[in-house]
């Protein structure tokens, strides 16, 4: 098991804690930044507080990112920043659980593509993902977020990948993706507030069978506002 609770530097060299049954704690606000060199958590990563984990510098790491599962030992705490500019990100694991969300992940990012495994879950209050040609793809089964969520990246965002019988993706308080092109393929579901998807030059495409629900009692307004093309 590895604790952390500083600032974590490698000169382009890899990083990596943990492996299949063993916990990496984050014990206090702490930064891990490596340059190039990957940085890899497996096993389980466990918030003991609300502190914040910053991975990458925002300025020059193209590190690639792995991250397995990500639990907090008090519900609706922890930080992940992720500031790896250009560098992949994959999270290969749960996310929170529906009774301990997290309490945010933040996106800092120029490039590459983040990626949320699938046939798993993920339970965030706040999704803070950055301007940037970045792209984002969700796969799990269950991906909540509380919190209205705006996609500010250019790149491709894709929601689901198994239509609505096997993907639920919920945003309680709204969602959002004008800045680029958007993939739907899950049933979507916001509590009474508002979904927009493209513009004039950002496609939507219907990957798979997609609902999308607004109402529990005023319902939520649904704005497409490009050309949808799909299934």
């Amino acid at each position: 098991a590895t604790t952390l609770a500083c600032a974590l530097a490698t000169t382009d060299a890899a990083v990596a804690f943990g492996g299949t049954g063993i916990t990496t704690t984050v014990a206090k606000d702490a930064s891990i930044t490596s340059g190039s060199g990957g940085i890899q958590i497996g096993g389980t990563l466990e918030y003991a507080g609300d502190y914040t984990l910053t991975l990458g510098d925002g300025i020059d790491d193209t590190c690639p990112v792995t991250l397995a599962d990500m639990t907090e030992t008090t519900a609706n705490t922890g930080t992940l920043a992720v500031k790896n500019t250009s560098g992949n990100v994959s999270f290969n694991g749960d996310i929170g659980a529906s009774s301990s969300y997290l309490k945010e992940l933040s996106l800092t990012k120029t490039g590459g593509t983040v990626t949320f495994a699938d046939g798993k879950s993920s339970y965030m209050t706040t999704l803070a993902a950055g301007s940037g040609s970045y792209a984002v793809a969700t796969s799990n089964t269950a991906f909540t977020v509380t919190d209205a969520a705006v996609f500010s990246n250019t790149g491709l965002v894709t929601l689901g990948n198994g239509g609505t019988g096997a993907d639920t993706c919920t945003f309680t308080n709204g969602v959002s993706h004008t800045a680029g092109a958007t993939t739907l393929a899950c049933a979507l579901a916001t509590t009474d507030a508002a979904v927009a998807f493209g513009s004039a030059t950002a496609v939507i495409t219907i990957a798979e069978t997609t609902t999308i629900t607004t109402k529990n009692t005023t319902g939520g307004a649904v704005a497409v506002n490009g050309t949808v093309s799909g299934k």
